[in-house]
């Protein structure tokens, strides 16, 4: 159990900080600065997730 949590916390890490730069993308192709606010705000609201998600690593 302690070898397999860290690699999912790793890939729930690696696939948020995907979709973030993706959503950053399509907002810069968009050019349209609510979308990045949005994700700006969805960001800070999830950071005690990835409090949590740093506390398990």
């Amino acid at each position: 159990m302690p070898k397999s949590r860290p690699c999912i916390v790793e890939l729930l890490l690696m696939v948020s900080l995907l979709l973030l730069l993706i959503s950053i993308r399509v907002a810069l192709r968009a050019s349209i600065l609510p979308k990045l606010f949005i994700v700006f705000y969805l960001f800070v609201l999830d950071k005690n997730t990835m409090d949590t998600l740093f506390i398990l690593l």
